[in-house]
């Protein structure tokens, strides 16, 4: 007995080649039109054992089915593949999943002309699915020095969950070596749809909110999870979806699913299944991927082949390449030509970046990952600040590209081992006056280039602060107790937010007496937990070295791809508790108060200053606790 499957799926759409009923230049009589004249049947008793019944097995029952030509994807060869009852083929392994998935998250390789709780019935009542493979050598089959070019699959008049078969489906796949001319254009891969009569079985439960009221668990053939149309690489990164179908009609919502509100819920719209139907557009070319090709050193120049977009685009939008999260060009389709040009100004730190475009609904179509070049050259300049005998003279270097470990001489011999550092921003105490000569090498962490540049410094006797004996002194760390970590975080996002923010945290950094970092240096504390009104709170422990000094406290912006905020930050002993309030600097009221787990409470007024309204900050976000209103009559006069 099946299962009732739900799962909660991040939804992406993603218009890929030929998808677009405007494309009239991409048609071809060779994917239009089935005849299964000739094919081979796949017999009840081919399917994976567990399954013979007709619903959800695998052709072949364990080895897969070798293709006897060479058929690329994404860059690489695949030579074999498993034929699933479910309306798609897989690469290496088989799959028997019932209820369709995003291809952006699924994790095997994958072509999914129709993925759907295909049902062939208990007796194969309800249709078949054949094969047939073919060869542009006109001698093929009968000689035997002859190769196949393609594969030809078709799903015939096959029907749904549970062995429904009041409505029917019947459409084909073929695969080629890209070669044999074939599909136009150098494609390999054809998807037909002569008959789609329903989008998934009675067991697919999607779980989403539906803009459409059709119902979960399928009924009738339609609703339930959707139907699911176009490829996967299998990486998370390199995928193509045309779109995710539930019910009957043409309606199509283009790159993406518009995604609305409803009664305070988000919900997703999905496409009508007829708007697949005798579409002969369905040509594709998947023996491509994307390369990145660095500059042998650090000029910071990058050539980016992205042909394989070259035909089938979408006529309008946009499509944005990115390096890492930062743009690299926004274009304005459709791309008329293959686009392979030269980007400059990137990194050079002999690590691995993540190239990537998207289209217009910012949801990855491909991607990949190039190793920087190495550094070649080094820049260095130093500031110091400070300057007085006996006090703390400090360091700050500006070294391009960053990728570099630090080797500092402070030109002060007398001063023993503190006259050295490989901390990044150093102090250092001199303890006479006069003039000094300190240097700075650093080297690359890639590519061995070094650079060092001497700093003259001049010493002075400065006037000594000074002497408060009312002032709170400075703040120091206790040895060895823990300590609590604490504040909030939002990041500066357009669209919605994200499940969790990535972009920034809360840095401490343990130094010891001469100021240099302790241990491994800066640990950074990042946020998690709900997103409450587009803030995520960070709240974390530490506990302080046996041997530091104090304690540096830094806000941080990872990579600098969007803005980053920070509110409400807390560093206090474990043992104790904090309570914050915030008053209006006019009239002195309180409109604020922060407890111990760094939740706030408001205090709204009305004119008269009059208590309103209190709001609580809670992990459901903020919530009013309690409101009153003063209402006087008046006196008709």
């Amino acid at each position: 007995m099946k299962s009732i499957a739900v799962k909660s799926v991040v939804l992406f759409i993603l218009f890929f080649c030929g998808f677009n009923l405007s494309f009239s230049q991409l048609i071809s009589n060779q994917c239009c039109g089935i005849d299964i004249t000739g094919f081979t049947k796949i017999q009840s008793n081919e399917y994976s054992v567990a399954n013979s019944e007709g619903d959800d097995g695998s052709f072949p029952q364990s080895a897969p089915l070798p293709l006897n030509f060479d058929f690329k994807f994404f860059g690489q060869t695949l030579t074999n593949l498993y034929i699933n009852i479910n309306g798609n083929v897989t690469f290496n392994e088989s799959d028997e999943t019932f209820s369709s998935e995003d291809l952006g998250t699924y994790s095997k390789k994958m072509i999914a002309p129709f993925w759907s709780d295909i049902d062939l019935g208990g007796a194969f009542l309800n249709g078949g699915i054949y094969y047939k493979f073919e060869s542009s050598d006109p001698t093929y089959p009968s000689n035997p020095n002859a190769k196949p070019t393609r594969l030809k699959i078709v799903w015939y008049n096959v029907g749904y969950y549970n062995e429904q078969n009041n409505k029917r489906a019947t459409f084909q796949l073929i695969l080629t070596n890209g070669l044999d001319g074939y599909l136009p254009n150098g494609n390999n891969v054809c998807i037909y749809y002569e008959k789609l009569e329903f989008t998934t079985g009675s067991a697919s439960c999607s779980g989403i909110t539906k803009c459409d009221n059709y119902p979960c668990g399928g009924s009738n053939g339609f609703g339930g999870f959707p139907a699911t149309v176009g490829v996967t690489y299998g990486d998370r990164k390199n995928f193509y979806q045309v779109g995710r179908f539930d019910h009957i009609g043409t309606d199509f919502s283009g790159p993406s699913y518009p995604v609305q509100t409803v009664n305070g819920n988000q919900c997703y719209r999905f496409d009508g299944v007829d708007w697949l139907v005798n579409n002969c557009s369905f040509n594709f070319d998947f023996s491509k991927t994307l390369t990145v090709t660095p500059s042998p050193c650090a000029n910071n120049l990058y050539d980016i082949d992205v042909s394989l977009f070259t035909a089938g685009l979408p006529t309008t939008g946009t499509m944005t390449g990115y390096y890492d999260n930062q743009v690299i060009e926004t274009i304005t389709l459709p791309l008329t030509a293959p686009l392979r040009k030269k980007y400059t100004g990137f990194s050079a730190d002999g690590l691995q970046h993540t190239v990537k475009f998207t289209f217009s609904n910012s949801a990855t179509i491909v991607s990949n990952t190039v190793t920087a070049p190495n550094i070649c050259s080094i820049n260095i300049s130093v500031t110091t600040t400070g300057n007085c005998v006996g006090g703390a003279t400090s360091f700050a270097e500006t070294v391009t590209p960053s990728a570099v470990t630090f080797l500092w001489n402070f030109g002060d011999p007398a001063s023993g081992s503190s006259n050295t550092s490989t901390a990044s921003h150093p102090t250092h105490t001199y303890s006479v006056a006069g003039n000094y000569t300190a240097t700075l090498t650093a080297t690359a962490i890639s590519g061995g280039a070094t650079k060092t540049v001497n700093i003259p410094i001049e010493i002075t006797t400065c006037q000594p602060p000074f002497d408060c004996a009312e002032c709170v002194p400075s703040f120091s760390p206790i040895p060895n107790e823990k300590y609590l970590v604490g504040g909030w975080m939002k990041e500066d996002f357009t669209n919605k937010y994200p499940d969790t923010y990535i972009h920034g945290g809360i840095q401490i950094t343990f130094l010891d007496a001469n100021h240099n970092p302790i241990g491994s240096g800066a640990q950074l504390f990042l946020p998690s937990g709900p997103i409450i009104d587009g803030w995520q709170r960070i709240e974390d422990e530490v506990t302080v070295p046996s041997n530091a000094a104090s304690v540096d406290i830094a806000l941080v912006n990872i990579g600098n791809a969007v803005s980053v905020y920070f509110d409400d930050i807390r560093f206090h002993p474990f043992k104790s508790n904090m309570k914050s309030y915030v008053y209006n600097p006019s009239t002195q009221k309180l409109t604020a108060e922060l407890d111990e787990n760094n939740y706030a409470t408001f205090y709204e007024y009305d004119d008269e200053g009059i208590l309103i309204r209190i709001k609580k900050e809670t992990e459901r976000g903020v919530m009013t606790i309690k409101e009153t209103r003063n209402n006087q009559s008046k006196l008709n006069k």
